[in-house]
């Protein structure tokens, strides 16, 4: 796209609201930080053959500020980082709408430095109820609040001081971590007295916090935090997300039935985790998986009365309704947590023809 001042676009093209606000905000922010940018030149931001999807929304914002920052610093950028943030035009940066998603990937990459706005601490402090303590030795977690903390964090040989000493030894304890059981590891009186020190010199070094909590019995959380466990039940259900906008004609049995399969599936690898008092969102995925189940079997076993499928004594499209309905409440209970915006429930008799 053409633009005023400095701008980027993604390559496979993709094009939607979102990531035309995740656009203007870094034009803004790069415009008062280096008011004589070269105007109408774009940056290409490659995402090898997947297209940028736009559930992903403005998580490219940040990544793309800091790539862009990096160019025109001449700071090249450390092997390794990560940002997961979205910018504002001001430069404060905030949890990507996705952030579930991308921890989750993150717990199978290799690790490296991660950088993370204040707001991500939910979902990392999940890592240690999710019993997962090594997600901190592999990566290096620090907490940033800004576009410019994150390019001195994220570039080579620019760490502050104190933290390129912390670093250091982050460094030898990730070494003598390597095939050792974190937990307790965690738990050694030498090893705690340097993750302490790292804690003490660099607070934002959230990886130090986080071992040093694993390691004590009276700090270490056994659940997730309710707006952790909301962006759980999310993910759970999106293999379902499509089902809710199609005709109980356009529905295939199949594919209902494996998406059912899938998000109860989810929904029972991390109802342990979730705490009793957040019990009403495991009970309302349950309800819509099992919905979804049903219109499977129902279209696959359902029989013809005057014209109108029936399964179970019950019309098909009444199972449909009732889908569409409890599908969209969850999403609007789940909505604070997530950040999604929910488009209103159809009118009743939309979409249910048999």
């Amino acid at each position: 796209p053409q633009a005023d001042v400095l701008s980027f676009s993604m390559q496979p093209e993709a094009e939607f609201p979102d990531l035309a606000s995740a656009r203007e905000n870094v034009q803004k922010l790069l415009e008062q930080r280096w008011p004589d940018l070269p105007i109408r030149r774009v940056a290409h931001i490659s995402t090898g053959t997947d297209r940028y999807a736009a559930n992903n929304g403005q998580a490219v914002s940040g990544p793309a500020a800091l790539l862009i920052y990096s160019a025109l610093t001449g700071k090249p950028l450390r092997p390794g980082v990560t940002l997961v943030a979205e910018v504002a035009s001001d430069g404060s940066l905030t949890r990507p709408r996705q952030s579930w998603s991308y921890l989750r990937a993150l717990r199978i990459s290799p690790g490296g430095r991660l950088l993370v706005p204040p707001d991500f601490e939910p979902e990392l402090r999940a890592m240690i109820a999710l019993e997962d303590p090594a997600f901190f030795l592999r990566w290096e977690v620090l907490i940033v609040s800004s576009i410019e903390t994150a390019l001195n964090l994220a570039s080579e040989n620019s760490d502050p001081a104190g933290l390129a000493a912390t670093s250091q030894l982050y460094g030898e304890l990730r070494e003598v971590g390597q095939d050792k059981d974190v937990g307790q590891l965690c738990v050694n009186a030498k090893v705690r007295e340097r993750l302490s020190e790292i804690a003490t010199k660099a607070p934002f070094h959230y990886s130090a916090k986080m071992l040093l909590v694993q390691g004590d019995a009276t700090l270490r959380p056994t659940r997730v935090e309710r707006e952790v466990a909301g962006r759980i039940v999310r993910s759970a259900i999106e293999p379902i997300r499509g089902f809710s906008g199609l005709s109980l004609s356009q529905l295939s049995a199949k594919r209902l039935l494996t998406a059912s399969e899938a998000t109860s599936a989810e929904i029972e690898r991390f109802a342990r985790f979730i705490s009793p008092d957040d019990s009403d969102l495991v009970k309302e995925a349950r309800e819509v998986a099992q919905l979804t189940q049903t219109l499977g079997q129902g279209k696959r076993d359902g029989g013809l009365r005057n014209g109108v499928t029936y399964y179970r004594d019950t019309p098909l499209a009444t199972y449909h309704s009732r889908f569409q309905s409890k599908f969209t409440a969850l999403r609007q209970k789940l909505a604070p947590f997530t950040g999604e915006a929910i488009e209103p429930e159809p009118p009743a008799g939309t979409n249910t023809t048999p």
